[in-house]
């Protein structure tokens, strides 16, 4: 469902918004996009950029994060992270959240992305950066990764950079190897260390996927150091995960989904597998761990069997969500 949104700017206000609409609530809010790394179909949550301007009115086209068709109200879901960037006068770059998760200061990846922005080009103006942090911190979604990517898009837009998607995603692999692919979206193929990206064919945009966050967390250098890469066994077949997204076959890709870094782990946390067993065990077309986790998802044909194993998943974990793929990054 595409739906056209507008909004008015006050005067003097110089800010970039990251937003998407909410059909229920009719209001716009801001957020970055997610990439959902572990379904090998891109991002799975929306977000679009609005660049504020003096007495300016901006009409985006975006697709609602969830079709109304599908869901009800009380079912629908979105999951993104809430950004918002105003320049300032004074040469500083201000971080502050809702969130007691993550760090405030020049160790935080957004405050990265705006220093090396203005570092590089010279702006003398600073920033101020608000995250509402709703993406699970420490989850192997590739949360950090995302806001530092609309960082780098929102500034771009803001400071009249001109610079090409290609060009940010340069300067973003400098921060991190999923910043690059956070920035564009779509669904990829990616190698070397994450910045070579094929785009490919996503899932379908009527695939429902389940996601649930564990309440513990995982070191990811602990994952990579304790990953065997000569006694892996099972191997994600990519050409043929591939193929199964071109002819739009979900079952067979559901089942020969490979993520080599759970079997790590997995090892450390016994909810990974117990969390899996549950999707599957409520019709699952298939279900995997996120990146290093601890976070695991399952692609499912069916929203009542999604609702169903969440409903059994939010008997023992707080952050459970129904949603579904994009093909949107930060736009």
């Amino acid at each position: 469902m595409v739906q056209k949104l507008k909004t008015t700017l006050t005067a003097d206000s110089r800010i970039i918004q990251l937003f998407t609409f909410d059909l229920n609530q009719k209001r716009v809010v801001i957020g970055t996009d997610e990439a959902g790394r572990g379904c090998g179909a891109g991002g799975v949550f929306a977000s679009a950029v609005c660049f504020n301007k003096r007495s300016q009115e901006l009409v985006e086209q975006l697709e609602d994060l969830n079709d109304s068709k599908k869901l009800s109200p009380k079912k629908r879901e979105a999951l993104y992270d809430i950004i918002k960037i105003k320049e300032i006068e004074i040469d500083e770059i201000n971080i502050n959240s809702n969130s007691y998760d993550i760090p405030l200061n020049e160790n935080n990846i957004v405050y990265k992305a705006a220093k090396v922005l203005k570092d590089q080009f010279n702006i003398k103006n600073g920033v101020e950066i608000f995250i509402e942090k709703n993406i699970p911190v420490a989850a192997g979604m590739a949360g950090g990764s995302s806001n530092a990517a609309a960082v780098l898009v929102g500034l771009n837009k803001l400071w009249k950079l001109n610079l090409s998607e290609v060009r940010l995603q340069e300067i973003g692999l400098k921060l991190g190897a999923d910043v690059p692919f956070c920035i564009s979206g779509n669904a990829a193929l990616a190698q070397g260390i994450g910045e070579e990206l094929t785009y490919i064919k996503g899932l379908s945009k009527d695939t429902v996927i389940l996601v649930c966050k564990p309440n513990l967390f995982v070191s990811t250098k602990e994952v990579y150091e304790g990953l065997d890469l000569q006694n892996i066994k099972n191997r994600p077949d990519n050409k043929f995960l591939i193929e199964c997204l071109k002819k739009g076959n979900i079952n067979l890709l559901a089942t020969n989904m490979v993520n080599v870094l759970e079997t790590v782990t997995s090892k450390m946390h016994e909810e990974i597998k117990d969390i899996e067993k549950v999707m599957l065990e409520n019709n699952a077309l298939g279900s995997m761990m996120s990146g290093s986790g601890p976070t695991v998802f399952g692609l499912f044909d069916k929203e009542e069997d999604a609702l169903s194993a969440k409903g059994e998943l939010l008997k023992k974990y707080n952050q459970v969500y129904v949603v579904r793929s994009s093909e949107k990054g930060v736009e």
